[in-house]
């Protein structure tokens, strides 16, 4: 890919800002022709103001030359000022473009992958492509203008010479072309290397807990050394052909700038051209060859500009989830209608990375009922609430919500329906108003009061100096595993949507904080329709319906005390579940 292919390719993620740009191109241009005429000045003054030493002259061409230095450099202040903006401007529309379709893939993309992968995606190709089009490309357009301007001059003092500069031009742009295909390797090794390790070292400060406590420093140690192996040699080898290549260059521009005195000798012997002219030919010279010699050198940020453009193509050939693709204007959640059920599932199969989670499951649940789903490990309760906000797309069979095809709906219609806590809620830094508000925009003070003291989290609030606008760190560090999940149920509280799901909200609860928790929730959520899992048996057996799930399937489903007479793996999960918080033991006994 050449450069201007690379450039129009990066340009489609990029907001146009023409008129900035066309302003910083402009100061460009004026700062280049104010630098460029410098060195025709001080040649004019050499061959025929110091000969005959006209001072009145000297200090008029002294003054246009510090006139011409002064434009330069407040034009190349405005100029690369206005890059500069136009740099974390371009930057800010690729992260916000990548961060829009991290929301739109699937979950299971993001589960999958890790967040270093992505946090490197967004943070450092991002830049390293703004880079590109406000750096590299207007590197690119300064050396090349700086040589067209120079060959001008220089053909303009002697043919010869000018001859000479312009056979040079292909000469030093070959050099680097010989160790491009190195080059370009190497690049793309220590940029898919780096994204690894971004995302090895943020596992590994993920996991300081556990690397601490069972003593794996030494393991944690020979594991980053055997990853920082390959980047050490592969960077190294990208740095020995970088200094190849720029070395070559250099060795070739010092013979020509020999061949230009020697010629240029003889034209000044021969009485063709004038001492200072010589001099003026020799600094347009430079003005060729370094040019070239700054061309070549981009060659390793162009690379990079390709592998960052290649990786964020990749990225946005993720497919996104399918209630990113449906308009609000298919589905429409029909409220008015009491009768029917909230929530049915007809054959439902769900099957992520070629490995079955939920097999041809049906159920049928009512408006205002509360369900316990319950069943081992790996049974597929996770996985059939993440399809019901949404997060998993059924591979056969449907979801209907509210005699509404889930399919039919937006994300957003699904998140005004369906709130959903999570066994481990995510809490941002900010103050704990704010991670519960966060449920519902319009939410009022009082409401969200409401929801601290239905989760009994108002005692701990009062205790606090700044009460609910308490400043709180990265994931809540400074409050409990409970704490943090009545704030993450607070907030589902707020959202006041019809359909609520708790994925063990209340595994970090001691039994009476749970009793009121849930007590609370079914108060609050009585004309609510209630998902929850929990390994709690007091809280199970209250529910209105409890599902059984085994290996995708629902294979027992009733309510407790039916369940007791013929569920044989309900029976069987009872006796594995804690039963501190019962006050009858014998509601294990068979009725």
């Amino acid at each position: 890919m050449n450069r201007y292919q690379l450039l129009q390719e990066i340009r489609i993620y990029l907001t146009p800002r023409t008129g900035k740009t066309v302003l910083a191109y402009a100061a460009l241009i004026l700062s280049l022709i104010a630098s460029m005429l410098q060195p025709l000045l001080f040649g004019f003054i050499i061959d025929h103001i110091l000969v005959r030493f006209d001072a009145t002259l000297l200090f008029q061409y002294l003054a246009l030359t510090i006139l011409c230095a002064a434009v330069s450099a407040g034009a190349s202040i405005v100029c690369y000022t206005i890059f500069r903006n136009l740099t974390i401007s371009h930057t800010l529309d690729i992260r916000e473009k990548l961060v829009a379709h991290t929301r739109s893939i699937p979950i299971h993309e993001i589960d999958k992958h890790g967040a270093g992968k992505y946090a490197a995606l967004i943070g450092f190709d991002s830049f390293t492509m703004a880079n590109y089009v406000n750096h590299v490309v207007v590197e690119y357009v300064t050396q090349w203008f700086t040589i067209c301007f120079a060959i001008v001059m220089i053909f303009a003092l002697d043919w010869k010479l000018g001859l000479l500069a312009l056979i040079t031009i292909p000469i030093v742009l070959v050099i680097p072309k010989l160790f491009e295909k190195s080059l370009s390797r190497y690049a793309h090794f220590i940029r898919t290397h780096n994204e690894d390790i971004g995302t090895h070292l943020y596992e590994c400060v993920e996991g300081s807990k556990e690397i601490r406590a069972f003593g794996l420093e030494k393991w944690e140690h020979k594991r980053n050394a055997a990853m920082y192996k390959g980047l050490v040699q592969a960077s190294t080898k990208e740095t020995m052909f970088q200094m190849f290549s720029t070395q070559t260059t250099l060795i070739v521009i010092s013979l020509i700038v020999v061949a230009m005195y020697g010629i240029g000798g003889f034209l000044v012997n021969d009485g063709v051209l004038k001492v200072g002219m010589l001099v003026a030919a020799a600094a347009y010279l430079n003005n060729v060859l370094h040019p070239l010699r700054a061309i070549n050198q981009t060659i390793t940020q162009v690379k990079q500009a390709e592998v960052a453009l290649e990786r964020v193509q990749q990225f946005f050939n993720v497919p996104v989830e399918h209630a990113r693709t449906v308009s609000e204007s298919n589905g429409i959640i029909r409220r008015e209608d009491e009768s029917g059920p909230a929530i049915e599932l007809e054959n439902l199969s769900i099957v992520l990375d070629d490995k079955s989670i939920i097999d041809n499951m049906s159920l049928t649940i009512q408006r205002g009922q509360t369900v316990a789903i319950i069943g081992r490990s790996g049974s597929g309760k996770s996985t059939l609430f993440y399809s019901l906000v949404g997060f998993h797309e059924p591979t056969a069979g449907s979801i209907t919500l509210f005699d509404q095809r889930h399919d039919l709906l937006s994300r957003r219609q699904i998140q005004e329906q369906v709130a959903i806590v999570f066994q481990e809620p995510f809490l941002f830094p900010g103050t704990i108003y704010e991670n519960i508000a966060l449920g519902n925009e319009e939410v009022t003070e009082e409401e969200v009061m409401e929801a601290v003291r239905a989760v009994r989290l108002d005692e701990k609030i009062a205790s606090l100096a700044d009460g609910l606008h308490t400043h709180i760190y990265h994931k809540g560090f400074q409050l409990s595993g409970g704490q943090r999940q009545r704030i993450g149920i607070a907030r589902a509280l707020v959202k006041n949507a019809d359909i609520l799901i708790l994925d063990e909200p209340t595994s970090a609860l001691d039994v009476e904080t749970e009793r009121h928790v849930m007590d609370k929730l079914r108060a609050r959520a009585s004309n609510k329709t209630v998902l929850f899992s929990t390994h709690r048996l007091q809280t199970v057996a209250e529910a209105d319906v409890i599902v059984v799930m085994d290996a995708g399937r629902v294979v027992e489903q009733g309510s407790h005390e039916e369940l007791m007479q013929r569920g044989e793996l309900y029976f069987e999960l009872l006796t594995t579940y804690r039963q501190e918080d019962l006050s009858e033991p014998r509601v294990l006994e068979r009725v």
